[in-house]
């Protein structure tokens, strides 16, 4: 076999195996962060900390955009944000014969997208994918200092409020979210930091309003029980996503409001 033919030939198996080589995925162009659990937005003198989310199957312009759009949402819980939650609770004459669901509202300002204006954030250093999500980390300006000062305690990665959770930090009221894990991690966030607001409207539903309906007839007995509530000054302190389940736990304090 002469020399050219050999040469040829390893040409010609160098050419047949990067051929085959798979070309790499296409990139979003945001940058993944290290794997975060735990999410802290304690706000920074006179400036407030807005984590906005959203799925990170879009253009990066596009997820960024909606991110926004959530995290000025949370501007308009902030500013005042009011819920419902309607518990019915049915008996019937057998003995197996009994039902109970429930239905959760929130009431706040629809126009919110407004507040996008007043958010601000860096591209290069407040953008993370993490989860199959995209986060943005905004600051909103308020007037005057904050003051809100508080140790977390972590065990093994884990916050301490999880599994004692507070009913007043610095003077504020305190309550815990928590979501299961939805198809998509950026639903499970949205619901954890709104089902914190229902925990908060619960623990003072004595004091702001609260009442229990009988229905009877002859064949069963339904109770009604609504619990509704305002809050102002709604805001998140802390988010942490368990790195097993993917279920996500918000910590949150607000005052009551009308």
């Amino acid at each position: 076999m002469s020399n050219y033919f050999i040469v040829f030939l390893s040409i010609l198996m160098v050419f047949s195996c990067t051929s085959f080589t798979p070309l790499p995925e296409p990139s979003s162009g945001i940058p993944v962060s290290r794997r975060k659990a735990f999410w802290d937005s304690t706000p920074n003198t006179n400036e407030l900390i807005f984590l906005g989310v959203a799925g990170d199957n879009l253009y990066k312009q596009k997820a960024i955009t909606l991110a926004l759009e959530d995290a000025a949402r949370r501007v308009a819980f902030y500013q005042s944000v009011g819920g419902t939650m309607v518990y019915h609770e049915g008996h019937g004459i057998g003995f197996l014969d009994f039902r109970f669901d429930s239905d959760t509202t929130l009431d706040y300002d629809q126009d919110y997208r407004q507040y996008i204006a007043y958010l601000h954030f860096d591209p290069d250093r407040d953008v993370f994918e993490e989860n199959q999500s995209v986060f943005v980390r905004t600051r909103y300006r308020t007037q005057g200092p904050l003051a809100i000062k508080y140790n977390y305690v972590t065990k093994n990665g884990t916050p301490r409020w999880i599994n004692k959770p507070p009913t007043e930090i610095a003077g504020y009221l305190a309550g815990v979210g928590f979501a299961g894990p939805r198809m998509f991690h950026k639903d499970t966030v949205i619901a954890s930091y709104e089902n914190a607001v229902f925990d908060i409207v619960k623990s003072v539903s004595s004091r702001m309003y609260a009442k229990q309906e009988m229905l009877m007839n002859s064949m069963n007995t339904t109770s009604v029980t609504t619990i509704s509530g305002m809050l102002r000054g709604f805001y998140v302190l802390e988010t942490w996503t368990n790195p097993k389940t993917q279920a996500v736990w918000t910590l949150a304090i607000a005052r009551e409001g009308k």
